[in-house]
């Protein structure tokens, strides 16, 4: 039998966003406290947060982007029935993606706070304290004053005009500062100028090829079936962006293109045996290649010295920073994993079943975020964030789950049932070469050691509902570099408890009504950083919201 498809997509985003910021008139005395319910906490010390006067206005911020996306997808598979008994099938198959990928994005801010313009003199209408969505009394400072949403987005012009103005008055008074006259320059425009270094270009084309086969045989009463194949993949990309490095406050724009190509063999072997008939054992082998997203490999790099009027900036956090950089990173290689699984099944009823499953993956090239700091001829220490790829690392683990319904009950009550799963995974990866720290293992980012999840449900008489319990440990959602350049500690989060119920009824046939409620506990994400290899401190505490939904759902058709 002989398939294939053709398919075309093109897709484009556009958004506008604006901030207004304001400061405080002068320092208040800050009262902190560093642990308290697992986190930080702070106040101002005689502080007036309902006084106009106590405000003034530091900022106005516009932006505007655009991102589009096209490609072509074409496949052509031929399957083969062999007639042969050990070797029933083969199939054959070739893929093709040609796709194009574009960014483009604009800002334009006025810094206006040496103007030390008072906030209540603003066109934006009344100013109120925002909503307090601290809860409970742990943090003191929760509100100050602003401008409504509607007294800005309906006042977005006259802020454009006041932001002209102040911007006029810092460049008559800082004759010399470029960035004043370029925000100038950028304000007086009709619209927020796309920025050539905030434009990203990527096009990319893969051409794939596989044959696999379907095996089966029997040893005595046991059965034996699976498959077997490889697949080839090219990819070839070409990826542009523009570099902006500020230098003695003077800008230089550097275009960058690079380009890549490389070929996986990625082969794949599966194994089944039925010693029993409610019993299954799988046994599989298979390499995998996830190449780095686009945004990713911008080769693009922002460097921004640090200064103020020209001169270090002494009151700058970052010390012993001379300048900072951010950009992408045109070297990243694809994440590469050899996955070995192995699994039980048992299926005991038709409505039950007990699974155990344990897998190892052996990978190179987790991408993560990292900053480290760095020796530049021209800067000096030059503290740089962007993504690279980890170094070796290994995934080891097993889950353990099962499902049942209670059908040997009577009548309505054969409806309920249970199912539950844990899972253990010890993940660990070296640190990117490029960081400079050797090789040590640390933990996958956003892995958990410990997951799992209970449920009680029912299925009967259109009535269907279930209440979910779910659980993980704690997990390092990202390194970072100690202030003085020694070590990389984890930031991460504590574990994490969640209970969901959702209910759906068919009315009729083709009508269901549904109600659900997530996250019931509103538990807290609790942020903690790691400052030695032991030792910890609370960064913030974070409430997600309950959510409630109610659905109407009808469908045409039998």
């Amino acid at each position: 039998m002989l398939s294939t498809d053709l398919a075309y997509t093109s897709s484009e985003y556009g958004a506008r966003s604006w901030s207004f910021d304001s400061a405080f008139a002068s320092s208040p005395t800050v009262n902190a406290a560093f642990d308290v319910q697992d986190g930080s906490s702070f106040d101002f010390v005689g502080f007036d947060a309902k006084n106009p006067d106590n405000y003034i206005w530091r900022g106005y911020y516009e932006s505007r982007g655009v991102a589009k996306g096209k490609g072509w997808q074409w496949r052509g598979d031929l399957v083969l029935d062999t007639e042969i008994e050990a070797l029933p099938e083969i199939k054959f198959g070739f893929r093709y993606t040609d796709r194009d990928a574009s960014a483009n994005n604009g800002n334009r801010y006025a810094y206006t706070l040496p103007l030390n313009v008072p906030l209540a003199s603003l066109p934006v209408g009344q100013l109120e304290l925002i909503q307090n969505t601290f809860r409970g009394d742990a943090q003191k400072f929760t509100q100050y004053l602003m401008p409504t949403r509607d007294g800005i987005a309906g006042n977005v012009a006259a802020l454009r005009t006041r932001s002209i103005a102040a911007l006029r008055q810092l460049v008559a008074l800082n004759p010399t500062d470029t960035g004043y006259r370029d925000a100038l320059t950028k304000f007086l425009a009709d619209d927020v100028p796309i920025q050539p270094y905030d434009q990203f270009y990527a096009k990319e084309q893969s051409y794939a090829a596989y044959a696999q086969s379907k095996y089966q045989f029997d040893i005595g009463s046991v059965g034996f079936d699976g498959t077997f194949g490889v697949r080839l993949v090219n990819t070839a990309g070409t990826y542009s962006g523009t570099s902006r490095i500020y230098n003695n406050d003077v800008e230089t724009l550097t275009p960058q293109t690079i380009k890549q190509n490389y070929v996986d063999v990625l082969p794949n072997l599966s194994l089944r045996i039925k010693p029993l008939e409610q019993l299954q054992l799988r046994f599989a082998y298979t390499k995998t290649r996830t190449r780095p997203d686009f945004g990713t490999l911008n080769p693009a790099l922002v460097i921004t010295q640090n200064i103020a009027g020209g001169v270090v900036d002494p009151d700058s956090p970052l010390l012993n920073v001379n300048a900072t950089g951010s950009g992408g990173n045109p070297d990243l290689k694809p994440l590469t994993s050899n996955n070995y699984d192995v699994s039980a099944e048992y299926y005991p009823t038709s409505t039950s079943s007990i699974t155990f499953a344990a897998f190892y993956r052996d990978l190179f090239g987790f991408i993560g975020n990292y900053e480290r700091q760095i020796q530049d001829p021209v800067f000096g220490v030059v503290r740089l964030s962007r993504p690279e790829n980890a170094g070796k690392g290994k995934i080891k683990g097993f889950e353990v789950g099962g499902q049942t319904f209670f059908d040997f009950l009577p009548g309505a009550l054969s409806g309920f049932g249970v199912q539950g799963n844990v899972t253990f995974i010890n993940g660990r990866n070296a640190l990117p070469e490029a960081l400079g720290v050797g090789t040590p293992l640390v933990r996958l980012t956003g892995v958990s050691k410990w997951s799992g999840n209970a449920s009680v449900f029912y299925e009967k008489y259109g009535v269907t509902t279930r209440l979910s319990y779910n659980y993980r440990s704690d997990y390092i959602s990202n390194y970072r570099q100690n202030t003085d350049g020694s070590q990389y500690t984890g930031v991460g989060v504590r574990a994490i408890k969640r209970l969901d119920y959702s209910l759906s009824y068919d009315v009729l046939k083709q009508v269901t009504l549904s109600f659900d409620v997530t996250n019931i506990l509103a538990g807290p994400f609790k942020n903690f950083n790691n400052y030695t290899a032991t030792r910890t401190y609370p960064v913030d505490v974070r409430y997600e919201g309950r959510y409630i939904g109610l659905g109407f759902r009808f469908r045409f058709g039998e």
